[in-house]
């Protein structure tokens, strides 16, 4: 795009449009991946060219991509970047109201989470223990990992005997 926001005009001609995967839970996947971590990644798509295109660049680095499809189709954002980069997207949902990934034939086999809820809060909680990096970021993990093992919020945070024993 010549500018971000785009200056009133008809028509914009621009480069041809390039299909991308873009979602966060992919790419943080892929990240993880290519990190040598085993990464499983739930999610609904469409039976659609889209879905295709993002089963096809998980399925070769080794994400174990369960899914479940959407009748709505692939959820799709279009990206306007301007020449400094700085971005604007358009988000088309494609959303099915009430519509959820089937619990027991997906995702329940491979993780046992019981509930994400509070996870960030108690990675933070584990975080801010530790007094070196590394061990910020590992005290952080194991908080957040077990906040994932107990239902709600935080009705079950992690003890300083069970943090440091991990």
């Amino acid at each position: 795009m010549p500018e971000l926001p785009l200056p009133y005009a008809d028509t914009y001609t621009e480069p041809p449009v390039v299909d991308r995967i873009g979602n966060t839970g992919a790419g943080v996947a892929l990240g993880c991946r290519a990190l040598g971590l085993r990464v499983t990644l739930v999610d609904l798509i469409g039976d659609d060219p889209q879905g295709a295109l993002i089963r096809d660049h998980l399925t070769p680095p080794g994400v174990d991509f369960r899914h479940a499809v959407t009748a709505a189709g692939t959820r799709r954002s279009v990206l306007l970047v301007g020449p400094d980069g700085r971005r604007t997207s358009l988000f088309i949902p494609r959303a099915v109201p009430g519509e959820r990934l089937p619990r027991r034939d997906l995702y329940l086999p491979a993780l046992r989470v019981a509930d994400t809820n509070g996870a960030g809060d108690a990675f933070v909680s584990g975080f801010l223990y530790g007094r070196s990096l590394g061990k910020c970021v590992r005290l952080g993990a194991v908080a957040g990992a077990h906040a994932c093992t107990v239902p709600g919020t935080h009705e079950d945070p992690i003890r300083l005997d069970a943090l440091l024993r991990a």
